[in-house]
């Protein structure tokens, strides 16, 4: 509820942060999670940035060995948050 108050000070130049997303490998599967509800993920699996336009994790999926998997955290006005990596 707060994030989407802050989205309304946007216009106002008020700056806020996203929090990145959590990335848990565990085996052959990685699961990612985020502190705040209504918040989406998207990642890559080819180690480039994610952006706004790319996969959005709605589950785990399958790694493999040498795949570097970047996420970032996306709010409803398409603010990102830092990105996390797992390799």
């Amino acid at each position: 509820r707060e994030l989407l108050r802050l989205d309304s000070y946007n216009d106002d130049g008020i700056q806020y942060r996203i929090p990145p997303p959590g990335i848990n490998r565990n085996g052959e599967i990685i699961e990612m999670n985020i502190l705040y509800p209504g918040l989406e993920i998207r990642y890559t699996i080819d180690g480039s940035e994610p952006t706004k336009q790319s996969s959005l994790y709605a589950g785990p999926i399958k790694y493999s060995i040498g795949t570097v998997i970047k996420a970032k955290a996306y709010n409803t006005i398409g603010r990102g948050s830092r990105v996390s990596t797992i390799n």
